[in-house]
C-alpha cells in the first residue's frame, strides 16, 4: 500500500488538532472544577444535573419558607404572651373592683383602666407581619379581624380558616391561627332563636341556662307545630330532632287556648298563634371574646352603687369576669402549645431538607465534578503524546529520497 506524502502530512495535523482539542477540554475541567461543560459533553448526565438542580432548588425554597414561617409563629407566640400579660392586669383589676369598700370613683377608675387595656390587647389581636398580612385574621391575611362598632363592640371580621406554606416535598404548615379560635373563646349565654316563616306570635326565652343547654344538648333542634281544626281551636306537639314528642307525659296534640304559656326544661314558650305554626327551635351559645368581657366589666363598674342590690350586681360582673379571663387564658395556653409543637415540627423538618440537600449535592458532584487527580494525569499523558507527535512530525517531513541516495 502507497501513502503519500499529503496522507502523511494530513493525518498527523490532524492528530496533533485532536490532542490539542483534548488538552483544551482538560484544562478548563481543570480550570472550572466541572467535568461537563456542555450537554454534548454527558447528555444523560447533563440531564441528570438539571434535574438535581431543580431539586436543589426546590429544598432551597422549602428552606427560605421554613424561615418564613418561624419568624411568623415567633411574632404570634409574642403577641399572645403580651396578650397573656395584659389579661393578668385585668384579672389584677377585677379582683381590686370586688372591693366592697371602693367608691363610685374607685370604681371608675378601674372602669377607666379596663378600657385602655381593652385598646391595647384590640391592637395586639390586631397585629400585622412585615408584609401587611393580620396574623389573627384565619385565611383572610388583608381582613384587619378585629373592628369597634358604633356601639364599641368589637366583631370579628376574619374566617375560621388557616393560611398554609409549603415546608418540605408533601407537607404544608399552617401559618397564623383565626382570631375567633383564638380569642373568641367565653362562652356566653344560650340563646334560642324560632326559624320559620310565621313567627310573629311566638316569643322564646330562656329561664334556666343548664336546664336548656341539657335539653338541646340531648335533643337537637325541637320542632314545635301549632294546627287548628275546623272549629278553631288549637293544640300543639313539641318534638326532638327525631320527630319523638319532648316529655312524660308526651307534649303532643296537647289543647290549648291562646295565649297559653308552654314551659318546659328551662324554656318558655308563648303561644298566642292566629293560625297553624309550624317552627323550629335553635339553641346557639355565642362566644365573645376577651375585649367583650373587658368591656362588660367595665360597663358594670361604671353603675353607681347605691343599695345591696346594685352592689350584688357588680360582685356577679367580677366574678363572672375573673371565670371568662380563666377561660381565656386557657384557650391562649392551648394557642401557645400549638405554636411550639409546630415550631417542633418545622426544626425537624428543616433537619430533614438540609439531610436531602447533602445527598442531593453529593450525586450532583459526583456527575459533574472534576477529578482532578485523573484529570490532571491525562493532561500530562496528553501533553506528552502532543510533544512526540510534533517531535515524530518534524523528524518525518525533513525526510527526503536524498537521504537514501547518499
Amino acid at each position: 500500500m502507497r501513502i503519500s506524502t499529503q496522507q502523511i502530512y494530513s493525518q498527523s495535523v490532524f492528530n496533533m488538532q485532536q490532542s490539542q482539542v483534548k488538552l483544551a477540554e482538560l484544562n478548563e475541567q481543570i480550570a472550572t472544577g466541572k467535568r461537563i461543560q456542555s450537554p454534548s459533553d454527558d447528555p444523560v448526565g447533563a440531564a441528570q444535573i438539571v434535574a438535581l438542580n431543580e431539586e436543589l432548588a426546590q429544598l432551597e425554597k422549602y428552606e427560605s419558607n421554613i424561615g418564613y414561617a418561624q419568624n411568623s409563629l415567633d411574632l404570634e407566640e409574642t403577641v399572645i404572651e403580651d396578650i397573656n400579660i395584659a389579661m393578668d392586669k385585668m384579672s389584677e383589676l377585677a379582683v381590686q373592683a370586688g372591693n366592697t369598700t371602693l367608691s363610685d370613683n374607685d370604681r371608675q377608675s378601674i372602669a377607666n383602666e379596663l378600657r385602655e387595656l381593652t385598646e391595647y390587647v384590640a391592637g395586639l389581636m390586631n397585629t400585622q407581619t412585615a408584609s401587611g398580612e393580620y396574623i389573627f385574621a384565619g385565611s383572610q391575611g388583608h381582613t384587619q379581624p378585629f373592628v369597634q362598632d358604633g356601639s364599641g363592640q368589637y366583631q370579628y371580621q376574619g374566617d375560621d380558616g388557616q393560611r398554609e406554606i409549603q415546608v418540605g416535598a408533601s407537607y404544608l404548615m399552617p401559618m397564623g391561627d383565626a382570631g375567633a379560635d383564638v380569642f373568641m373563646a367565653v362562652s356566653g349565654e344560650l340563646e334560642v332563636s324560632l326559624l320559620g316563616s310565621d313567627t310573629s306570635h311566638l316569643t322564646v326565652s330562656v329561664e334556666d341556662q343548664d336546664a336548656a343547654d341539657a335539653l338541646f344538648n340531648s335533643s337537637g333542634d325541637l320542632n314545635l307545630s301549632i294546627t287548628q281544626d275546623g272549629g278553631g281551636n288549637y293544640s300543639y306537639s313539641l318534638l326532638d330532632s327525631a320527630g319523638n314528642p319532648l316529655g312524660d307525659p308526651a307534649l303532643s296534640n296537647i289543647a290549648f287556648t291562646p295565649p297559653e304559656t308552654l314551659e318546659h326544661e328551662g324554656v318558655s314558650l308563648t303561644l298566642n298563634p292566629t293560625g297553624p305554626v309550624d317552627t323550629t327551635l335553635r339553641a346557639e351559645t355565642p362566644q365573645h371574646s376577651i375585649l367583650d368581657v373587658a368591656l362588660e366589666l367595665a360597663d358594670a363598674l361604671e353603675q353607681p352603687v347605691t343599695d345591696g342590690e346594685s352592689q350584688q350586681a357588680v360582685s356577679d360582673a367580677v366574678a363572672k369576669a375573673l371565670t371568662d379571663i380563666d377561660s381565656a387564658q386557657e384557650q391562649l395556653l392551648a394557642t401557645t402549645t400549638h405554636i411550639g409543637a409546630r415550631g417542633g415540627a418545622l426544626e425537624k423538618q428543616l433537619d430533614s431538607n438540609l439531610e436531602l440537600q447533602l445527598i442531593t449535592k453529593t450525586t450532583l458532584s459526583s456527575i459533574e465534578d472534576t477529578d482532578l487527580t485523573t484529570a490532571i494525569t491525562e493532561l500530562q499523558l496528553e501533553q506528552t503524546l502532543l510533544e512526540a507527535s510534533q517531535v515524530v512530525f518534524g523528524q518525518v517531513t525533513g525526510m527526503s529520497l536524498f537521504d537514501y541516495i547518499r
